[in-house]
């Protein structure tokens, strides 16, 4: 009978059981992301080990129910995606005109928005 591979233990070193790392984890990772990002920290775990760990979370209410839904006014993973390629945008935006040039921008950005909300 062939023996099974023991998975999720702590480590001899003293290092992080495989529950602590996955509770390290943010919530809006998928269980698949989770399981990658412990096997590159050399952690082996299985997505199942992923969902009972974060389901005990959820039961005790220490995610504040973040597992099971986004909260009232937070970002989809779509809008943060769009989030970050705006700002890559800017950044290249930034490299082509030339950081002085940019805040100059900026600026006359920042003070057309403020003679906007004073209603001038």
């Amino acid at each position: 009978m062939a023996s099974k591979k023991k998975v999720g233990r702590k480590k001899k070193s003293g290092g992080l059981s495989a529950s602590e790392f996955i509770r390290r984890q943010p919530v809006t990772l998928k269980a698949a992301e989770v399981v990658a990002a412990g096997g590159k920290a050399g952690i082996k775990f299985t997505p199942g080990l992923v969902y009972i760990v974060r389901g005990r979370l959820t039961a005790k209410g220490t995610t504040g129910g973040a597992v099971r839904g986004r909260r009232a006014g937070s970002k989809s993973r779509k809008a943060l995606a769009a989030d970050s390629s705006r700002d890559a945008q800017f950044r290249r935006l930034v490299v082509e005109l030339g950081v002085a040039q940019a805040n100059v921008l900026v600026g006359e950005i920042e003070r057309g928005m403020q003679a906007l909300i004073r209603g001038r």
